[in-house]
């Protein structure tokens, strides 16, 4: 049945067909693949689902159906954790990481490209300021 797994309670049968989805997602997650015994199907699922969608909500992806899962060690919720605490600790990255990179250069990297008229607001120590020439010039602030 083609439902909007956004907004599933439309009408009697959306709601039931997305209870049966919410079922099915309990058993997957206690079901070993086939494939990799390590894995439940519900962690390939979380798999495809980080890769392909970004584990964005929409109406087609299955990333509401998964808050049915209750593995505390499963790939999405693992997943999760690992996002969460780079987001934290950026510098924590690079310690797993054997590139040559630094947290200058990852500051660098992602320093916000502004206009030449917002400069004053941002308080990063990196900027990329819009330039006509060529490009943009990377700013320092102390």
């Amino acid at each position: 049945m083609d439902i909007d797994l956004l907004e599933p309670n439309t009408n009697s049968q959306s709601e039931l067909a997305y209870d049966e989805i919410l079922r099915g997602m309990v058993e997957l997650d206690d079901t070993r693949s086939a494939y990799n015994s390590q894995y439940t199907v519900a962690d390939l699922l979380q798999l495809y689902n980080i890769v392909v969608n970004n584990n964005q909500y929409g109406s087609e992806r299955l990333t509401t159906a998964f808050k049915v899962c209750t593995n505390p060690n499963n790939v999405l919720n693992t997943y999760l954790k690992y996002i969460s605490e780079a987001d934290l600790n950026p510098q924590d990255i690079f310690n797993d990481i054997s590139l040559d990179y630094d947290v200058v250069d990852y500051q660098i990297t992602s320093a916000p490209l502004i206009s030449r008229y917002a400069e004053r607001n941002h308080r990063e120590k990196y900027v990329k300021v819009q330039d006509d020439v060529r490009g943009y010039v990377l700013k320092k602030y102390d």
